[in-house]
């Protein structure tokens, strides 16, 4: 039997994801995102281990009356690589990455696990 190693539920959903390391800043969306880490495509080949600077808008679901997104910034590890073959809208060879959150304030893991509960029990259909 395997073991889910993993400490905080993970939800599909697509956030703006802009990540650089010390000579390339790429935008790009996650695939799925927890309160530790996210996954994305990226167009750049990006090592395991590679430390990264991560800016996201995760929206607002605590106070939409007063702003649409949450600003998260924060530094991150790859901690997963795979290369993919078949992405037929991407000429060029496109890599899904793993990123561990190493260096993220308390408050914006805590808005994210929020947002994460509020996927949950408010699920779309169309994800």
């Amino acid at each position: 039997m395997v073991q889910e190693r993993r400490h905080s539920p993970r939800v599909k959903y697509y956030l703006p994801l802009k990540i650089s390391a010390t000579d390339t800043e790429l935008v790009t969306e996650t695939k799925n995102i927890s309160s530790y880490g996210a996954y994305c495509l990226v167009n750049k080949d990006a090592p395991l281990l590679t430390k990264l600077r991560i800016i996201m808008h995760v929206p607002a679901v605590l106070r939409p009356d007063r702003e649409r997104f949450h600003k998260i910034e924060c530094t991150g590890v790859v901690v997963r690589k795979e290369v993919l073959k078949d992405v037929p809208e991407h000429k060029e060879k496109i890599f899904g990455i793993g990123i561990f959150f190493s260096e993220i304030k308390d408050r914006d893991k805590k808005y994210i696990d929020r947002f994460i509960q509020h996927c949950l029990s408010h699920p779309n259909p169309a994800a």
